[in-house]
């Protein structure tokens, strides 16, 4: 689960088709209700997760998200320390709509998308040659200036064609299940990165 909330200027589009609805399977770490965090939850044989439960919270990691300038994707790092850990999570629309809240299924690796929603979530050295997933959207709310205030989304990750996944929040053998929240506190216009810390 990767939890990541900014404030940027997105624009509204079509709501993406059914599907998804990534479940986060039960952990032993308490995940927050509110707050800037990235939760992962593992399964065993998972490459990039390592079959482990972590969380990283802006207390002790530098987390900051942006879309890109034409609203179709929302991109996120986790930096804990001197990169003791690191972590990079990119959601994105099928080239050519906006990333809107909705159910995103049969996901490609980011950005070798074609034609399909986008994913990648590597990090501390680990990364998918190829991949398949699906991802919710579950909040993305606004300022009245059109300032994004809240991106909340979970996701699952299935690496190389394999079984285990890696969710943030969703069950299967190897994926990642990750949510993304983040509630950042100040404004900060279309070209700023909102960090987390």
């Amino acid at each position: 689960l990767v939890t990541v909330s900014i404030a940027v200027a997105f624009v509204l589009g079509s709501a993406p088709s059914a599907g998804a609805a990534v479940i986060l399977p039960p952990g032993s770490i308490p995940v927050p209700n509110s707050g800037t965090f990235l939760y992962m939850n593992s399964e065993p044989g998972d490459y990039i997760g390592q079959g482990i439960e972590q969380l990283y919270t802006s207390d002790d990691s530098t987390i900051r998200g942006s879309f890109s300038q034409d609203g179709g994707g929302f991109f996120a790092s986790v930096i804990q320390g001197n990169y003791d850990h690191w972590w990079y999570v990119d959601f994105a629309a099928p080239p050519g709509e906006p990333l809107v809240e909705g159910s995103y299924t049969g996901a490609l690796r980011y950005p070798f998308n074609d034609g399909a929603p986008g994913l990648s979530v590597s990090g501390d050295g680990r990364g998918c040659n190829t991949l398949t997933g699906q991802f919710d959207v579950n909040e993305i709310s606004q300022a009245s200036t059109g300032e994004l205030l809240v991106f909340d989304a979970t996701f699952e990750q299935h690496c190389e064609g394999g079984d285990p996944a890696f969710p943030t929040p969703s069950h299967d053998v190897k994926s990642l299940t990750q949510a993304l929240r983040r509630f950042c506190k100040r404004s900060v216009n279309f070209s700023e990165v909102c960090q987390l810390s």
